[in-house]
């Protein structure tokens, strides 16, 4: 749901008074307690610390996936559970959307769900739900080396 805020220098914000400057997600009461909603449950559930404790998993998972594949894993970036794998020709330094799109691919038909790979096409998002637990987490990641291992070796 849209929601944004303005922030400015008081001059600024107080050239309308009240009522008198709008956009198209300012004031929607329905947005703002979507918001809020989903703020206390990430607070309530602990959910920031869930992240940053999975996150580890994760990096240290992709981190060993990079060693294990380096001649098409050009880099890995991330923090939590929001990660970047970059796809790389064989061997080069170039990027290679082919191989992160068959990856992509290979990953859905194991019924492992990525967006489609960004970054001139061939850097695959790994950013599983907050919600997620570890181990389904560990089952998907599994799932990507496996769709990496298929691709590759044909």
């Amino acid at each position: 749901m849209p929601l944004a805020a303005v922030i400015g220098r008081e001059e600024i914000m107080d050239l309308f008074g009240p009522n008198e400057m709008s956009s198209t997600q300012s004031g929607n009461p329905i947005c703002s307690a979507a918001a809020l909603a989903s703020i206390n449950y990430l607070l309530d559930n602990n959910l920031i610390d869930k992240a940053a404790n999975l996150g580890k998993i994760c990096k240290e998972f992709l981190e060993k996936l990079k060693e294990n594949y380096s001649n098409v894993i050009g880099h890995i970036r991330g923090v939590g559970l929001i990660w970047g794998i970059v796809f790389t020709k064989d061997g080069t330094k170039e990027i290679d959307p082919d191989l992160a799109h068959d990856i992509v691919r290979i990953s859905l038909e194991k019924g492992l769900l990525f967006f489609a790979p960004v970054g001139s096409g061939a850097t695959i998002k790994v950013c599983p739900p907050l919600v997620i637990n570890e181990e389904a987490l560990k089952e998907g990641l599994e799932v990507f080396e496996n769709s990496i291992r298929e691709v590759i070796l044909g």
